[in-house]
Parts: C-alpha cells; structure tokens; sequence
C-alpha cells in the first residue's frame, strides 16, 4: 500500500500504531503519518482540548 500512495502521489497515514518496532518499520518504509496508543490512547474531549490548546 506505501508503495502504490508513493507511485500516486499521495500520503499515507497509519492507524492502530502500538509499538516503536511498527512505528520504526513505517516510517523506513514512508509513511508519512500515523496515529495509534504508542502516540496517544483514547482521550476525553476535555483532554483532547487540553492537548491540542483549544
């Protein structure tokens, strides 16, 4: 899939990273986002604004 969104010219974002081994594979591989519990587990609303400043 990386290599087919490179050849195309898109982005990639990976969902349901949890380990540093996933997340070292994808990023030597280009992926060039990612989202899962080794960046952030599930956050209350009022968490998530606090997170993100709002």
């Amino acid at each position: 899939m990386l290599a087919l969104a490179e050849s195309l010219q898109l982005s990639t974002v990976a969902e349901g990273i949890e380990t540093e081994e996933q997340l070292a594979w994808l990023v030597e591989n280009g992926c060039e986002f990612g989202q899962g519990f080794l960046v952030s587990p599930g956050l209350e609303i009022a968490a998530f604004e606090t997170l993100i400043g709002a």
